[in-house]
């Protein structure tokens, strides 16, 4: 083998071990920016189950006064029915 093909058969050696470096280096970086996306999108759907829970829980609120409303109302109702009911008949 003559010393000038020697000579570019370690050029391309090291320019092989160069782009391993690099692609080494890549791929450390892409498992991290993973890792991080992973991370992130664990925080959203952290956020969004609290954000769905608590629109639950003012659905059940608003659901609960309404049925404490009506109820009120009903007897609000009742009362002005016995009222009514024992002013007409001269609280016999």
């Amino acid at each position: 083998m003559e010393p000038i093909e020697l000579e570019i058969l370690l050029e391309i050696k090291e320019e092989q071990g160069k782009q391993r470096g690099t692609l080494e280096q890549i791929l450390e970086q892409a498992k991290r920016t993973n890792g991080t996306l992973r991370d992130h999108e664990s925080r959203l759907r952290v956020l969004e189950q609290v954000q769905n829970q608590s629109a639950g829980a003012a659905g059940v609120r608003k659901t609960i006064w309404k049925r404490v409303w009506s109820a009120g109302e009903r007897l609000g109702y009742l009362l002005a029915g016995i009222i009514i009911n024992e002013w007409k008949n001269g609280g016999q």
